[in-house]
């Protein structure tokens, strides 16, 4: 077996003990902590060079203790009594990497920029700029010796497709790192083929490689909804189960959105408390008050449909006739409002422009005399109405 799939394990047993110890299942918590440490200690056998941290982290999982709370009767753990009890190497390690990097302002500034330059996205540019304040506040505090309110950096985005959630996503990880919240920045981007693999043993480890790709910066999952949709035995639950762990493990470096359908990521939240408590989910007040990392990216209208055609168009080196230009508008408008089947916000606009342009190279190919004023202009005879 691989290092990588022996210390996934091992945090998907240690995940198990830890549920088991919430439904006060004793028998179960403990075996759970012993497989845990049983997969570490196989782990530090095969990797020398992180042998001592394995090791300790197994002996740690072998010391622990078992109370039953009397009020209660549920069962808690708690390490073994020691006289000089030794940190655990895995925080020390992430609270040094979080305490030590630099906050990058300019960086911040440009990717607000880029955020707020976006069309549209009114209500989502809000909820960003709100995070990024309350983070603000957050290392003014550190700043002044002050406690800090714990904030989750992992988000949810829900949505249509087309809306803007990967470039936002991108966006985050600059911002992040900016803040000093990952030390990268950058984004993987992931459905569930990327993470889910077809043979019994092969998915955590899959899982746990993509993982390893996105420290220090986000994790984008998008349609996350299709790791629950297999059924009590499917492997995404897996999958599920391996980067929960990973969210706890590396909180001071790695951030995890997950994104789809608004319906479809309720049921996918429902199907495991832990992804609940993991992004805040479990603040909803009765249904109405939604936590600030969740994130609703809503259908673009008729003009900001019209904006994303005509900014791509110029950015593309095409200038619209001014009949076009109101023949789109319009054309754009009642597509908003009717939003047929399969409707792609803006991808569909994307697509559109490559149908206009395919239009216009045959208009002009086909006409005598050609200029660069020719070359560029889309007259309404190349629209697809």
């Amino acid at each position: 077996m691989s290092i990588e799939f022996l210390i996934a394990a091992a945090e998907t047993y240690e995940k198990k003990a830890i549920e088991a110890e919430r439904a006060g299942n004793v028998s179960a918590a403990i075996k759970y902590r012993n497989m845990a440490a049983k997969k570490y200690n196989d782990a530090a056998q095969l990797n020398t060079h992180n042998k001592e941290e394995l090791s300790f982290r197994a002996e740690e999982l072998k010391k622990s203790g078992v109370s039953v709370d009397s009020s209660s009767g549920a069962a808690q753990f708690k390490p073994a009594d020691n006289k000089n009890p030794q940190p655990s190497k895995f925080a020390e390690r992430d609270n040094n990497a979080e305490r030590n990097r630099p906050v990058e302002p300019q960086i911040l500034e440009q990717a607000l920029a880029q955020l707020n330059s976006l069309i549209g996205l009114k209500k989502v540019k809000e909820r960003v700029n709100s995070l990024v304040n309350q983070c603000k506040a957050n290392v003014m505090r550190r700043e002044y010796g002050l406690p800090t309110v714990e904030m989750s950096n992992h988000l949810v985005f829900v949505g249509n497709p087309g809306t803007g959630k990967t470039t936002v996503a991108r966006i985050m990880g600059q911002i992040y790192r900016a803040l000093n919240i990952v030390s990268k920045g950058h984004l993987v981007e992931v459905t569930r083929g990327d993470l889910v693999a077809e043979y019994v043993g092969q998915t955590a480890p899959k899982t746990q490689k993509v993982i390893e790709s996105a420290m220090g910066g986000v994790l984008f999952i998008d349609e996350a909804y299709s790791l629950v949709q297999g059924g009590r035995n499917d492997f995404g639950r897996e999958a599920i189960d391996t980067i929960m762990v990973a969210m706890e493990n590396n909180r001071a470096d790695l951030a995890v959105i997950v994104a789809g359908y608004e319906v479809p990521m309720k049921k996918f939240f429902n199907s495991n408390p832990g992804l609940s408590s993991r992004f805040k989910m479990d603040r909803l007040e009765n249904g109405n008050k939604l936590p600030q990392n969740y994130i609703r990216f809503t259908d673009y209208n008729g003009e900001e449909l019209f904006l994303i055609f005509k900014g791509i168009c110029s950015k593309n080196g095409y200038v619209l006739s001014d009949s076009a230009e109101k023949l789109m508008r319009q054309y754009l408008y009642d597509f908003a409002v009717k939003k047929i089947e399969n409707f792609g916000n803006g991808r569909t606009v994307r697509n559109i422009f490559e149908a206009v342009i395919e239009k216009q190279s045959t208009r002009i190919v086909s006409c005598g005399e050609i200029n660069k004023e020719k070359l560029m202009e889309i007259t309404q005879e190349d629209l697809p109405i």
